[in-house]
């Protein structure tokens, strides 16, 4: 990381302005203003454990980790899944997002999982997303792609869109 100044801490109130201005409606990912409260209120009822990556005092980026994943694999193996991992484009490429994951992983290894598990997108925006998961150690978990968590039918059509997502998982 290129600067010293990084705090990655639990999400709260006074951060919804920031995240807003970086990721809200407003931005090119249209997170709408209630997901900041839906966050807060998951991880104040441990459902989900919510991470701002804060550069100088301002809100650069988030990520969460869910306890309770919807893809059924990691569901049926009690495999927690990182999610909605975002860095603001103006600060990506300097080791954000890697320190990001590292602490969403020590997380889970405090809650005593032995694995982690994350998704990723097919088409190029997530290519770096894709690269850094696999320098990570991340791996395909052997059961090909989904679309809104469910398992594709070879042959069926299905947009290539955010919710087209190949999982992965680590050893912890």
């Amino acid at each position: 990381m290129q600067n010293s100044s990084i705090i990655l801490r639990p999400i709260n109130k006074s951060d919804f302005s920031s995240l807003d201005q970086h990721f809200g409606a407003t931005s090119v990912y249209k997170k709408p203003l209630k997901l900041w409260d839906q966050y807060l209120s998951e991880q104040q009822n441990k459902i989900r454990a919510v991470r701002v990556v804060t550069l100088n005092n301002q809100v650069i980026g988030f990520g969460t980790l869910k306890f309770d994943s919807a893809y059924p694999y990691f569901k049926s193996k009690n495999i927690p899944e990182i999610n909605d991992v975002l860095i603001a484009p103006e600060f990506r490429n300097k080791g954000y997002a890697r320190a990001l994951i590292k602490s969403l992983e020590e997380i889970a290894k405090q809650k005593k999982y032995i694995k982690v598990g994350i998704a990723v997108g097919l088409y190029k925006d997530y290519g770096p997303a894709q690269r850094l998961y696999i320098k990570m150690d991340y791996i395909p978990d052997c059961n090909g792609i989904t679309y809104n968590n469910e398992y594709v039918i070879p042959g069926s059509t299905y947009p290539v869109d955010d919710d087209l997502l190949l999982w992965m998982s680590k050893e912890l």
